[in-house]
């Protein structure tokens, strides 16, 4: 009996076991995802409190340039040249004529003044709109590196910031919460604008995933393999600048702690497991002595010696029994006697 009973203690334990892992486990991996989420939401709104921050300076030097009193072109270049190094956001401010040529550059570039940017599309767009327009990446001949442009109308001349990508990539790299962690933002083509590692973007890189996730209304894939590794993807929208911030997180830390939480688990289980079975091995001994005491004391009685009595028990149903019984005892033997 003591051993059956120590096999279901085991069953029963093993089973509860395995549905404590299996819930923890799906806890820990939406856990795990809405940890992400909630980071790729907070990368979204950083990026546009940054971007709204950049697109500040074009408005400003707006201002600037429908002051009447401040038509001179030096006085518009000055002006440029203390907004652009009060602010790291932008490497760069173009200030072109109706046809697109470069009236101001700031900082100052003779070789740069002249310019004919009129084929490009922050030019060919803003010309028609009087809203800022934010370009896709793009690359030039003259440039070390990819560029992204804002644009913006002003009276019949048009004001082009170039993106400090340099700059807006150590913004980004500041938000990594750990090295297994990636975060990148990209423009409407799936292109990096930013990543934790600007090789990427300097490579010219696309997301591998940008399609998977335009294909998903919530913008949620449960998986994706990055390299040789499996990561979590989170990716949110940026303001209305039609780019996306991208969160990955290993697959491999998540696995980490759910091994570490199975593992307590398991030892808590066999722990607990052991005591129970110690426990209830200890008291099914217990009341088998006792039950054994009533088959001795049946045959001895059966025998006609009615002097045994029973010893109490700490269980209370084993000992009203044995009360009772002792009490029977007691009635026989004075029956007996009596009829003696």
């Amino acid at each position: 009996m003591f051993r059956n009973l120590a096999w279901n203690t085991v069953f029963v334990a093993a089973l509860l076991m395995l549905m404590i892992i299996a819930s923890v486990t799906r806890f820990t991996e939406l856990e795990y995802r809405e940890q992400n989420n909630v980071l790729v939401e907070s990368v979204a709104v950083h990026m546009e409190t940054y971007l709204d921050g950049v697109e500040s300076i074009l408005f400003d030097l707006d201002e600037v340039m429908g002051d009447k009193n401040l038509i001179n072109p030096i006085e518009i270049q000055q002006y440029a040249e203390i907004m652009l190094k009060n602010h790291k956001g932008l490497s760069n401010i173009y200030i072109l004529d109706s046809n697109g040529i470069a009236e101001n550059v700031a900082p100052y570039n003779e070789n740069n003044l002249g310019l004919d940017h009129s084929a490009y599309d922050y030019f060919k767009n803003t010309k028609s709109e009087d809203l800022v327009y934010w370009s896709n990446i793009f690359f030039v001949s003259n440039s070390r590196g990819p560029l992204m442009a804002l644009s913006l109308k002003s009276g019949d001349r048009i004001i082009v910031g170039v993106l400090d990508l340099e700059e807006f990539g150590h913004v980004v790299k500041k938000l990594v919460t750990d090295e297994s962690s990636i975060i990148a933002v990209t423009d409407s083509t799936g292109a990096y604008i930013a990543h934790s590692n600007m090789e990427y973007v300097y490579l010219r890189e696309h997301d591998p995933n940008y399609k998977d996730f335009q294909a998903f209304s919530d913008g949620q894939v449960r998986f994706v393999e990055i390299g040789i590794e499996r990561m979590i993807p989170s990716v949110a929208s940026i303001g209305s600048y039609n780019w996306n911030a991208i969160a990955y997180r290993s697959r491999k830390q998540l696995e980490k702690q759910i091994f570490y939480i199975a593992i307590t688990i398991v030892i808590m289980s066999l722990i607990s497991s052991i005591a129970a079975i110690f426990i209830s091995g200890r008291k099914t001994r217990q009341i088998s002595n006792s039950i054994s005491q009533f088959v001795v004391g049946t045959q001895i009685i059966s025998d006609g010696r009615y002097r045994y009595a029973l010893e109490r028990s700490e269980y209370q149903e084993i000992d009203v029994l044995t009360r009772h019984f002792n009490r029977m005892i007691d009635k026989i033997q004075s029956r007996e006697e009596e009829i003696q």
